[in-house]
C-alpha cells in the first residue's frame, strides 16, 4: 500500500475514533441523529425549564407566573450558555483532530492536486482526440460527398445516353420496316425482314423508357398497322403455299411467324384450320355419295 493510501486510512481511522467518542457522549448523541430538529430541541428544553421552575415554586406559583418573562429569559441564557459550551467542546475536538492529522491532511491535499493534474491532462488529450477526429471527418466527408455527386451525375448521363441510343435505334428500325413493308407488296421475301423489324421494335418499347417520347409516340400507330399487315400477308402466303405446295412460300411464311415469336401458336392454329377443312371436304364427299 502507498504512503498516500496509508495516510488516508490513518486519517479516516482518527476521524472515526473522534466520531465514536462524540456518539458515546450522551450530551452530543442527540445532535448526531439524522432526524434531529433544532426547533423541537429548543421547545423541549424550554418546556423542561418551565417545569423545573414550576416544581421549585410550589405555593408561590402566582408570583412565578407574573415573572414568567424574566424566568424564560434566564433559562434561555442558561441554555444558550450550555449550547455554546458544547460548541466550544466540539471546536476543540475538531482542532485536536486537525492538529493530530495535520501531516495526513497535507498528504491528501497533494494527492488531490496530483489527481487534478491527471484529470487536466486526460481532458486535454480527449479534446485533442476530438479535434483530430473532427478534422479527419471533414477531410473524408467532403471528398465522399463530391464523389457521390459525380456518381449521380454519371448515372444520369448514362441513363440519358441509353435513352438516346434506344431512340436512334427505334427510328432506324422503323425506317427499315417502312422499306421492307413497301417492298413486300412486290416480293414475299421481304416479309421475314419486316417481321424481324416489328419484333425488335416491340422489344425496344418494353418498359417505360420510351413512354412519352414524342418522336416515338408518332410512330406507334403506324407500326401496329404494319404488324397486322405482315401477319395477314404471312397467313395468306402460308395457305397459298400449302394449297399450291410451294415450299418457298411456306418457308417464307413460317420464317415470318418465327421472327415474330409466334411460330408454335401459328402452326397449331393452321393445323386446326387444315383439319377442319379436311373434315368438311370428307363430309362433303361422303354426303355426295
Amino acid at each position: 500500500m502507498s504512503s498516500a493510501h496509508k495516510s488516508t486510512d490513518d486519517a479516516a481511522g482518527g476521524t472515526a475514533g473522534a466520531l465514536e467518542r462524540l456518539k458515546a457522549n450522551v450530551t452530543y448523541a442527540e445532535f448526531l441523529q439524522k432526524e434531529f430538529d433544532t426547533m423541537k430541541y429548543l421547545d423541549r428544553l424550554l418546556e423542561s425549564a418551565r417545569e423545573d421552575g414550576a416544581g421549585r415554586g410550589g405555593a408561590a406559583e402566582p408570583q412565578i407566573e407574573r415573572s414568567s418573562e424574566s424566568l424564560d429569559a434566564k433559562k434561555i441564557k442558561a441554555l444558550r450558555a450550555e449550547l455554546l459550551q458544547h460548541v466550544e467542546a466540539i471546536d476543540s475536538e475538531i482542532r485536536a483532530q486537525v492538529s493530530n492529522q495535520h501531516q495526513e491532511l497535507l498528504t491528501q491535499v497533494n494527492v488531490i492536486d496530483d489527481l487534478e493534474e491527471s484529470f487536466s491532462s486526460i481532458h486535454a488529450r480527449v479534446k485533442a482526440l476530438k479535434d483530430a477526429t473532427r478534422r479527419v471527418r471533414g477531410q473524408i466527408e467532403e471528398p465522399y460527398l463530391e464523389a457521390q455527386k459525380r456518381i449521380r451525375q454519371l448515372q444520369i448521363v448514362q441513363e440519358a445516353s441509353d435513352l438516346v441510343r434506344k431512340v436512334i435505334r427505334f427510328l432506324a428500325v422503323t425506317g427499315k420496316l417502312r422499306t421492307h413493308v413497301k417492298q413486300s407488296s412486290t416480293s414475299s421475301l421481304h416479309l421475314p425482314k419486316a417481321a424481324q423489324c416489328v419484333h425488335e421494335l416491340q422489344l425496344l418499347r418494353q418498359g417505360d423508357d420510351l413512354v412519352g417520347v414524342e418522336v416515338i409516340d408518332r410512330e406507334v400507330a403506324w407500326i401496329e398497322k404494319a404488324h397486322q399487315q405482315v401477319l395477314s400477308d404471312a397467313s395468306r402466303i402460308l395457305l397459298q403455299g400449302m394449297e399450291s405446295q410451294n415450299q418457298a412460300e411456306v418457308a417464307s411464311a413460317l420464317q415470318v411467324f418465327y421472327n415474330l415469336d409466334i411460330l408454335g401458336e401459328k402452326i397449331a392454329t393452321t393445323l386446326q384450320m387444315i383439319e377442319s377443312k379436311a373434315n368438311s371436304a370428307i363430309t362433303a364427299v361422303l354426303d355426295a355419295d
